[in-house]
């Protein structure tokens, strides 16, 4: 049972209602199906890249290997399956639908039987589940809940969205009592608009109680930072900060949260944010991080100890930073890239 967002204005048409004939988007379209989207398939099945497929198969016992990529490795093959589908929903390739079934009953053999599924954590000895933001459980399982929406929308099969459902029930079991240890997961926050295409495609309540849930933890305990935007409950938020992608993942999550029960408190959190700010000194890229330093705007100089992917051996759920012993794997340029995404968020430009 599919819903239909009461309190949203403005809905995308169906995924069919336009094909793309010629043209601007036409070419656009044609490059993404015959050069791009297989050009990503080969470079998810290379063994030296971020993003592999490989995982799934060692996971679900079908190869024998190690742990390759990132720890956000899933989610950016889930990407790939979700932008596979579109393709799909437009052309009716049979190829598609074959790769992605076979992909698919790959995934399912991966699944825990708990529901849980991360295979950089599952392929890893030395890690605990839920103990770590940075090693991007989250952000890998949302991506499944969208991707899997997705594919069921358009496909109209429901293989996908059986390992959704098992996956929703278990964030339901580890989140819903609220625990105070989890109250600043995730990082890059995929997950609260997966809970809600969840309950988009299922119509059941409890996905929608999920995501309500993310939103309300979020922020709802000591030791959270400007960086994920987890330093004060969302909608006590009143300024922009931290990290680009994380921002832009938890105010998508929490805006399909809106649009799905009116939450006018929530919304009105959002209008706070519209335009909240003023704009910084104009500095070289050499001044960027002394300019910080003395930047009375930020709460926490977080920027000090902010890594992309941080060693995560050295950190915990509420950790953070970096230990002093490791300042020296910090790049200058990345403490630019911050305050390059921070004024973004508030509505600068260099």
């Amino acid at each position: 049972m599919a819903t239909k967002a009461i309190y949203q204005k403005l809905f995308p048409l169906e995924h069919d209602a336009v094909n793309w004939t010629d043209g601007f988007w036409g070419n656009l379209f044609q490059l993404c199906h015959e050069t791009v989207l297989p050009s990503m398939r080969r470079a998810l099945d290379e063994p030296k890249n971020g993003a592999v497929f490989s995982n799934f198969y060692v996971a679900a016992g079908l190869q024998e290997g190690e742990r390759k990529g990132t720890m956000w490795s899933d989610g950016d093959c889930y990407k790939y399956m979700e932008a596979w589908t579109h393709v799909y929903g437009l052309t009716k390739a049979p190829a598609i639908l074959e790769e992605l079934d076979e992909l698919i009953e790959v995934i399912a053999q991966s699944q825990l039987e708990s529901g849980y599924i991360s295979t950089p954590m599952q392929l890893r000895d030395d890690k605990e589940y839920w103990t770590n933001l940075r090693d991007h459980e989250l952000y890998n399982m949302g991506h499944l809940l969208t991707a899997a929406a997705v594919h069921h929308r358009i496909t109209g099969k429901g293989n996908f969205l059986e390992i959704a459902i098992r996956l929703a029930d278990h964030l339901c079991d580890t989140f819903m009592s609220r625990p105070a240890a989890l109250a600043h997961f995730g990082f890059n926050p995929s997950h609260t608009m997966g809970a809600v295409d969840r309950y988009r495609a299922t119509g059941e309540k409890k996905y929608l109680e999920l995501a309500q849930c993310f939103v309300d933890m979020r922020g709802s305990q000591p030791g959270g930072g400007d960086v994920n935007q987890s330093l004060v409950a969302l909608r006590e938020e009143t300024r922009a900060v931290g990290h680009a992608v994380t921002a832009g993942y938890l105010y998508c999550g929490a805006t399909d949260v809106v649009a799905e029960t009116g939450d006018e408190e929530l919304l009105a959190g959002f209008h706070s944010l519209v335009g909240i700010g003023e704009e910084l000194p104009a500095a070289s890229e050499e001044g960027d991080a002394e300019l910080l330093t003395g930047d009375d705007e930020w709460r926490y100089p977080e920027y000090q100890r902010i890594r992309e992917t941080p060693r995560d051996d050295y950190l915990t759920a509420n950790d953070f930073g970096i230990q002093v012993d490791l300042q020296a794997y910090l790049s200058r340029v990345r403490s630019v890239d911050v305050l390059r995404e921070t004024r973004v968020l508030r509505g600068f430009t260099r």
